[in-house]
């Protein structure tokens, strides 16, 4: 495989398709609110180049959308950000077992913050398990961040109101791999860049 550090991937989950599968909702999640990050081929988080820092909502730095618009994994302009880590216990849950590939997807808002609210980030199991988990994301993190920008949550609040379509949830699934995500194929925990297997 290659190393991670030179590969390019999306790092947003919106695609072209989202308008006709998802709702209006959900297609501000996918394409401005969750970041994809790839965990990096060694920890990082030890030392004085931790990404992590102290926030404040005026002064967020948002990475910009860069999607897997037209034809997925080849259209690829940007890397996903790599997200320092100190590796837990083996005995961790499925979704705390962080490893070099392994993707994590983050609130943008917060994504480089010391403090942050509860679950900030999160590391779906398997594709399938994506829209279950950002659901989860929307209802516990996103609720409570301190850093999304009023007019944000503004637009956020009236999309839920304004589109109650529920959208296609195997979508997420399938677009996850069109834009060149896949499950470990040797691991049972976690999904990858299908150019890191």
């Amino acid at each position: 495989s290659q190393e991670i550090s030179k590969i390019n991937f999306p790092n947003r989950l919106a695609t072209k398709d989202d308008v006709e599968e998802v709702n209006q909702l959900h297609q501000f999640v996918r394409g401005e609110l969750l970041e994809i990050f790839v965990l990096p081929e060694s920890d990082t988080g030890s030392g004085n180049d931790s990404p992590f820092k102290t926030c404040s909502i005026d002064k967020a730095i948002v990475s910009p959308p860069v999607n897997g618009y037209s034809d997925g994994p080849k259209t690829r302009r940007h890397s996903a950000r790599r997200q320092a880590f100190t590796p837990p216990p083996v005995s961790a849950a499925p979704q705390q077992r962080l490893y070099p590939g392994r993707v994590g997807m983050r609130c943008v808002y917060c994504a480089n913050c010391k403090s942050r609210a509860t679950k900030a980030a999160f590391y779906p199991i398997r594709l399938k398990n994506i829209y279950r988990e950002t659901c989860a994301w929307q209802r516990i993190h996103f609720k409570k961040c301190d850093m999304v920008p009023r007019h944000v949550r503004q637009k956020y609040e009236h999309l839920k109101k304004t589109d109650l379509s529920r959208g296609k949830v195997r979508f997420w699934e399938s677009s996850a791999r069109k834009i060149g995500l896949m499950n470990n194929p040797e691991r049972d925990d976690g999904i990858i860049y299908a150019e890191n297997a």
